[in-house]
């Protein structure tokens, strides 16, 4: 797509190869066949292939191909049948449809079963493709744990049972609750190879326990075969994660007493269908106190390789099981909620990172930086010691550094912990006595630098590594900007999700808190749904949050599950996530199943927070509000102004999902119920011409419920505030995901990206420019982190990340959301973006870029190792000629929110800045200049370049959309868009349907 016009010109000189190409064209069968999100043609793994409910209407879905764009798809043929006997279960017949997709229409599935499905399409509604099949899985259903016991004692964590597979087994699986953490092996292999921590997500388990399906079929024999099930705390650690208001709710607590336990079936089946169980975890488990001796969330773990070296041999069948070591399991109440299938991605290591820097600040003791702030644990190689000496590993974000208010004295290089709070985030390794390797499996850290004593010898790069896991949410959207520094916004911003989705979204993975926060989720939400793969990931926390109802009363708490922090009934800005996650996976993933289902619920909360505004909006709760807006100023809406606002969208999401859900009543009522609610709200906070305490949130939010009475007084007053921040942010968490949408209907797209682009305090480019903690592929917490305390300074934080959505949607130009592609304004500030979507009916790329004219570019100064730091890379565009002359350059703190318009700082600039960029790229059709080439500044932050480039100014774009996908193509105000094959026209304000395959268009000024 990068050479989009080069390709149109060959095809265009070298016309009969063109033409011989036709001769191969055709329908090919589809791929990416996929089940609820459950994906088996991309291996049989877990983090893809999980299994689904059988009682739930399934949504399947596919990406047609061809040998050529253009095409539409116009009908499929779909089949279900079970994967052992063939019995048919649904059979669509040929359909017309333009959706590669459907929701399942067939007779009952039955639970616990294999079933194989088959889908063909059409482009003309008559001639069908080749089938292509996969298959997906159903997990048992809550009657069929009937009589199937849980195991487990406060004072053992290791469990093994013996069993036989009978010859003729044609598959055998694995249905397992191990709770909290739980690691599971088959004669010694792992059941679920990759996965980490957990074979059951993170929830109230009184109400709901889910379990993983895994097909254990490469891992058994027929025969004799063992398996062994360890356990930790987890989530499940009480004293971490104390529960709130559970009595009310009817937990009995003298049921569910021991922390570590687990349930599980093994069940054979033979080609003829039959069913066999051939291991329960209702006896025949013998038990023991594993190497683990110690573990938590938020402490580390403790593992003693004395203990592990006792069992040696205890995964193979020839082993002898006998006292004292072992003693028959014993057998408890465990928690009394619904058993459900793990419909969602595991949790699996996605990457290890190497070290890039050891130092030893104090004898003895190295210091690890890994390069990136993530979660996970550390790997550990070659470690020596006599039997009975440890290594410990201890972990923290950021090294210690002047400004910390709580460290008054410290030595240079070792790691700051003050920040983790109570959390001691060690583990500590004991030695057998021999060369050994060691990965904590029962506790995780959020880290980019490790502290390491005991160690002997010199550690080396090649004797450690950070393995970092999340929920297996595969990255949806890769949007590049030609602009260093908003390439370096995403990063932190995707890494941030990424690092705190841990079955849930938690708030952050490092302290003594990683909790279900409901409002962090509600403001990540539509960057999460653009950024990942997570339709399953959404309807899984959709239904968590939902167990969390109070069906009395309609009130959902701040956390989910409710424990540790938080209250009930719930900020409603923190509430709205259960209504918002649903909304979002319906735009983003078609989920309109899941919309249906949970509408109820949705309505009984929206009449608890109509409840809580009974005495009007200007009195409503707020115990959180606009988070951490930036000190020293701390810029704060009134109260209630957050709740109300919150209040409003709610009612306007209760309308879309009843829409959706074929409620047309109900749709009805809760939109004229909003625009009521938009007439309350200007009553009660719009006066003499300005909102609530005139502060940047006020108008954002006020923009954002785009009220016809106010709203151009909404768009005068932000555009007024953020001109007298000088473009710096001063909003908290929910005042920024509403400012960039805002100011861009106000026409003030150039002052949006002048936000995103400042790198100086407040700002959110100051987590990559400061000199202390550089950022990574993380978020802070708060913006000034490097001068704050310890009470509530977490390093990766998502809740910022909602500017994500709005860099890909409005400035990449790939609104997933609404299939809407926009080409950039004309007079926006920045040269191109590149974005590749990976979607369920195929890939989709759209491509903007500047050629020839002007040309600006932008680089950041940052730490040396950062990808996208210290450099300054310019490009006249194919065709647009070689670099005349330079305009404007500038390494220090120039400003100016437009190409050409660009102005030095007096007080910081570089003096020979225009000389280097122009022997870098005088002559050159593209050049990069180096930051670090130039003398020492400290004050500069960042470089901008404007060049005039010899070839004629314009804009190209280009557009590859997947068969089956309904995209249109949005033109910019001001602007033409011309076709760049037919030389059709669209004009400002346009949508254009784009058909299928490869589209390219030159945006012009309108005339």
């Amino acid at each position: 797509l990068k050479l989009q016009f080069l390709y149109l010109i060959v095809a265009l000189t070298m016309f009969p190869p063109a033409l011989a190409a036709l001769a191969f064209a055709g329908i090919l069968s589809p791929d990416r066949l996929r089940v609820d999100g459950s994906d088996f043609t991309s291996g049989n793994d877990a983090s893809v292939a999980y299994a689904v409910r059988h009682d739930r209407r399934l949504q399947f879905t596919w990406a047609p191909r061809h040998t050529q764009g253009g095409s539409t798809h116009r009908a499929f043929e779909l089949t279900v049948a079970d994967a052992m006997t063939g019995e048919r279960y649904w059979a669509s017949g040929v359909r017309a449809s333009s959706d590669a997709m459907v929701h399942y229409e067939g007779q009952q599935l039955q639970p616990g079963r294999l079933y194989k499905w088959a889908v063909a399409w059409s482009e003309d509604g008559a001639v069908l493709s080749d089938p292509s099949e996969s298959y997906f899985r159903t997990g048992l259903a809550d009657e069929d744990w009937a009589g199937v016991g849980w195991i487990g004692a406060n004072d053992t964590n290791l469990y093994r049972a013996a069993f036989a597979i009978p010859s003729g087994a044609a598959r055998t699986t694995l249905y397992i609750c191990g709770l909290g953490f739980s690691d599971t092996t088959v004669n010694g292999k792992p059941a679920a190879p990759g996965s980490a921590l957990v074979s059951a997500p993170w929830t109230t388990n009184f109400k709901q326990n889910m379990f993983s399906t895994y097909d254990i079929t490469p891992s058994v024999a027929a025969g004799a075969n063992v398996m062994a099930v360890e356990l930790g705390h987890g989530w499940r650690d009480r004293g971490a994660f104390p529960s709130h208001d559970d009595a009310a709710e009817g937990y009995d607590p003298a049921r569910d007493t021991v922390t570590r336990v687990f349930r599980a079936v093994v069940e054979v089946q033979f080609a003829n269908g039959t069913v066999q169980r051939v291991l329960t975890s209702s006896g025949g488990w013998n038990a023991t106190q594993g190497p683990v001796v110690a573990d938590s969330v938020y402490d580390g773990e403790t593992y003693d390789a004395r203990i592990a070296a006792a069992l040696v041999g205890m995964h193979g069948t020839a082993y002898t099981v006998s006292p004292p070591l072992w003693r028959a399991a014993a057998a408890t109440p465990g928690p009394a909620g619904v058993m459900l299938p793990w419909a969602a991605p595991a949790v699996m290591v996605e990457r290890e990172y190497p070290a890039v820097k050891i130092t030893y600040p104090v004898p003895g003791m190295a210091v690890v930086d890994f390069g990136a702030n993530v979660a996970g644990v550390l790997r550990l190689k070659n470690i020596d010691l006599p039997a009975g000496k440890n290594v410990t590993l201890r972990h923290g974000e950021c090294l210690c550094h002047p400004g910390l208010p709580d460290l008054p004295s410290y030595t240079n290089g070792t790691i700051y912990t003050g920040n983790l709070r109570t959390a001691k985030a060690t583990d500590v390794f004991i030695s057998k006595g021999t060369v050994a390797e060691y990965m904590p499996r029962f506790t995780y850290h959020g880290f980019r630098y490790a502290e390491i004593t005991g160690y002997s010898g010199t550690l080396s790069a090649a004797d450690v590594s950070l393995v970092h896991f999340h929920s297996a949410i595969r990255q949806r959207t890769n949007a590049t900007f030609a602009a260093p520094l908003l390439n370096a916004l995403q990063r932190l911003a995707v890494g941030a999700q990424r690092s705190n989705a841990m079955t849930l979204m938690t708030d952050c993975p490092q302290r003594d808190e990683r909790l279900g926060w409901m409002g962090d989720s509600a403001l990540s939400s539509d960057s999460y749904a653009l950024n990942f793969d997570s339709g399953a990931f959404f309807r899984h926390i959709i239904g968590v949050q939902a167990s969390e109802l109070n069906l009395d009363d309609g009130s959902l708490p701040d956390t989910v599950p409710f424990v540790r922090f938080g209250g009930r009934p719930a900020d409603v800005s923190w509430s709205i996530s259960l209504a918002q996650l649903i909304n979002v996976g319906r735009k983003a993933f078609g989920d309109v199943e899941t919309a249906k289902e949970y509408l109820p619920a949705v309505e009984l909360q929206l009449a608890n927070v109509q409840r809580q505004a009974a005495a009007g909006l200007a009195k409503m709760a707020t115990p959180y509000g606009d988070w951490c807006p930036p000190p020293p100023n701390a810029e704060h809406p009134s109260q209630p102004y957050t709740s109300a606002f919150s209040y409003v969208q709610m009612t306007d999401i209760a309308a879309e999902l009843a829409a959706a859900a074929g409620n047309a009543s109900a749709a009805a009522r809760h939109a004229n119920e909003a625009a009521a609610l938009r007439e309350q709200f200007h009553d009660a906070f719009y006066h003499a011409g300005k909102f609530d305490t005139d502060v940047m949130t006020s108008y954002a939010l006020a923009a954002a419920l785009n009220h016809s009475a106010d709203v151009a007084d909404a768009h005068a007053g932000l555009v007024r505030l953020v001109g007298a921040h000088k473009a710096h942010l001063s909003t908290g968490i929910i005042g920024m995901k509403a400012l960039y949408d805002a100011l861009d209907a106000a026409g003030r797209h150039d002052l949006s990206l002048a936000v995103l682009e400042q790198t100086d305090y407040p700002s959110l480019g100051y987590m990559l420019t400061n000199p202390y903690e550089p950022a990574t592929e993380n978020l802070w917490e708060l913006l000034d982190a490097p001068v704050e305390g310890t009470t509530m300074n977490s390093r990766n934080h998502h809740m910022w990340s909602s500017y994500s959505s709005y860099l890909v949607r409005r400035f990449a130009g790939v609104d997933l959301l609404s299939g809407t592609l926009r080409p950039p304004p004309l007079d926006l500030d920045l040269p191109g973006a590149t974005t590749e979507a990976f979607l369920a009916n195929g890939e989709l790329e759209f491509e903007w870029q500047r050629v020839g004219g002007v040309q600006c570019a932008k680089g950041f100064v940052g730490e040396a190792t950062h990808p996208h730091a210290n450099t300054v890379a310019l490009s006249c565009g194919a065709g647009g000629g070689t670099v005349d002359s330079v305009l404007f350059a500038s390494l220090g703190a120039a400003t100016g929110t437009h190409c050409g318009a660009y102005k030095a700082a007096p007080a910081c600039h570089h003096p020979q800045s225009e000389a280097m960029v122009a022997a870098a790229c005088v002559g050159q059709a593209s050049c990069t200049v180096d930051l670090r080439s130039f003398s020492a500044l400290p004050c500069a932050t960042h470089m901008r370049v404007a060049v005039q480039c010899s070839g004629a100014a314009e804009t190209r774009v280009a557009a590859r959309v997947p068969i089956g996908g309904d995209f249109a193509i949005e033109v910019p105000r001001g602007a033409v868009l011309r076709n760049a094959v037919t030389g059709e026209e669209h004009a400002s304000g346009q949508r254009h349907a784009l058909p299928s395959g490869a589209s390219s268009f030159v945006l012009k000024r309108q005339s």
